[in-house]
């Protein structure tokens, strides 16, 4: 770093020269008189450090004050270089400066005669405060450079983002939308898809990521949904792939929300799997809340392929019935009292006196921030519960079948009950049949309850009516556990049969068996006994022997036929 020594007096620039030169830094001196021509011919920009003799004797040093000023001045704004040097101005007396000097800044003064220990403090000073300075621009460089870089990222992610997602959704009739740049960069996504069978699928997700991890995450599941949902894949299997695409591609820290939904070809059938995301708002018609639908399962990432719950909800809608979606940025958004929007503020919208859900929600949000509309941040969706025109629906191929009827058993002593579930296991085998793809939803649907019913009231003898009450839920599954555990003797076998048009399950254990004379009138709105209400309407037949401790359901591969009845699992 080199000193700037500016004086007409010879003994006392050798005097500072000398102290500069002790700190290790070179002294450059320059007459008073000469210094406009000095720094014009030899200085791009001032030394870090410049002292100038100000004392009364030397009447050049207000001019040189003057021309120091100028000359920094005029060099940064032709140069855009940042001015950090410093002035520090030599003087007899702490109390006296020129008039000029009081109008320039001058960072601090040194007296003569020249105590050598002080000034070289004050240049060590100096020296400390130019590196944290000069550390602090170069962060500020960093942070700009950093800063014109995340707006090429972000407009690329939003053309990309633009592109694909115009691509995977569908101008649908009963279909309509709000989505922003700032969701899509924040994570959100919204596809459509209209399949083979004519069913009309929908997802609505959230990475919790933002800026190019989310755009992978993303960008890696578009084409998955879009494959298996054209295919007319079951959502849950879609889930499931989507979830190991994820597990794939994304960092296990980041958790992938997602709602998928099937409407069946008829618009009368809801199929649902939603991990994460807020619930789903069911309205009629006139836009009057009917039903919350849970979103219980845990987001994308959160199990490995073989712990994945791939079990959907099944609902049964009227034609008009409305299914809207949001994504947590409207709940979660704050007024200036920072009080959040919330459930009861969206559900008051619910009432029928809004004919669009679309337009009071915008007005509520406005309301809600005093006219500073939010909706820029938000994702919400909506479709319409009615039979799919005929001019959608894709060109149906020929769906290949089984050849020949086939048949398995499975048995499960106790020490393989205490280490595993087959369920999983039996509907990946049940993906691999010829006809049975777009069923592995339902199958596993119905062999899950089957099989719970066989192991925790056939085999380890617990008691549904336990569950009354909410203590005795969590005692219930507390019980299952520990007997679970402690389990040694029992057993349960497990028979799929597939005859062409139908599939047959058969679950029998080694219990006691029940009174199955009351099972077709269990109370279906209570926690328990809801399982046997979904089994019973994607069932066409259902037998009970051996006093109870064996079950054989008959599964429609033909599932128009069926009359699915009202659910909330």
């Amino acid at each position: 770093m080199a000193v700037l020594i500016v004086s007409d007096d010879q003994a006392l620039c050798s005097q500072v020269a000398k102290v500069v030169e002790q700190c290790g830094l070179e002294a450059l001196a320059v007459a008073a008189k000469h210094l406009s021509q000095s720094l014009q011919d030899h200085f791009q920009y001032l030394p870090a450090l410049v002292l100038v003799d100000c004392s009364k004797r030397a009447s050049a040093g207000a001019g040189a004050l003057a021309v120091l000023d100028e000359y920094a001045t005029r060099r940064v704004a032709d140069f855009g270089s940042t001015y950090d040097s410093m002035l520090f101005a030599i003087t007899e007396d702490d109390a006296w400066l020129p008039p000029a000097a009081l109008s320039i800044a001058i960072d601090d003064v040194v007296n003569t005669p020249i105590n050598a220990n002080l000034l070289a403090l004050k240049i060590a000073s100096h020296q400390r405060r130019q590196a944290r300075f000069r550390q602090v621009d170069n962060d500020r460089r960093a942070l700009l450079h950093h800063q014109e870089n995340l707006k090429v990222e972000q407009q690329l992610l939003h053309n990309i983002f633009n592109r694909q997602c115009q691509q995977l959704l569908l101008d649908l009739p009963n279909f309509r939308y709000q989505i922003s740049p700032m969701s899509l960069r924040n994570g959100n996504f919204l596809l459509t898809q209209v399949s083979r069978t004519g069913s009309t699928y929908l997802a609505l997700g959230q990475i919790h990521a933002r800026g190019l991890p989310a755009a992978v995450g993303a960008l890696s599941l578009f084409p998955v949904f879009r494959a298996m949902a054209e295919k007319g894949l079951p959502v849950g299997s879609i889930a499931a792939e989507l979830n190991r695409v994820a597990r794939q591609n994304l960092p296990e820290t980041i958790p992938v929300a997602v709602t998928l939904v099937e409407l069946n070809r008829g618009g009368q059938q809801l199929t649902v799997w939603s991990g994460g995301m807020p619930k789903l708002i069911l309205l009629d018609s006139a836009c009057r809340l009917k039903q919350l639908l849970n979103s219980d399962r845990p987001p994308l990432q959160s199990s490995d392929d073989h712990q994945f719950c791939q079990d959907v909800d099944l609902y049964r809608v009227e034609q008009g019935d409305r299914l809207f979606l949001v994504t947590d940025e409207l709940l979660q958004i704050t007024n200036y009292e920072n009080i959040a929007y919330g459930w009861d503020r969206l559900l008051s919208l619910c009432d029928g006196f809004a004919a669009d859900l679309f337009q009071a929600v915008a007005k509520s949000l406005e309301q809600f921030n005093e006219g500073a509309s939010q909706l820029g941040d938000i994702t919400l969706a909506e479709l319409v519960c009615e039979p799919l025109a005929e001019a959608m629906a894709q060109p149906q191929g020929d769906e290949p079948v089984s050849a020949i009827n086939w048949d398995l058993s499975i048995e499960l002593d106790a020490d393989a009950l205490r280490r595993t579930n087959p369920v999983p296991q039996v509907i990946r085998m049940l993906a691999n049949v010829d006809g049975l793809a777009r069923h592995q939803d339902f199958l596993s649907t119905i062999l899950t309850e089957l099989y719970s019913n066989a192991l925790e009231h056939g085999v380890l003898g617990l008691d549904s009516q336990i569950k009354a009450t909410e203590q005795g839920f969590l005692d219930y599954y507390q019980q299952r556990t520990e007997r679970l555990a402690e389990l040694n003797c029992g057993w349960i076998k497990i028979q799929l049969a597939y005859l062409g048009e139908r599939v047959l399950l058969t679950v029998q254990d080694s219990g006691a068996g029940f009174d199955y004379s009351q099972a077709a009138h269990m109370d279906d709105e209570r926690t328990f006994g809801r399982g046997m209400a979904i089994v019973r309407a994607l069932c066409s037949r259902i037998d009970f022997s051996q006093q109870g401790a064996c079950i054989q359901v008959t599964y429609p591969l033909n599932q128009e036929s069926l009359d699915v009845q009202p659910n909330a699992c």
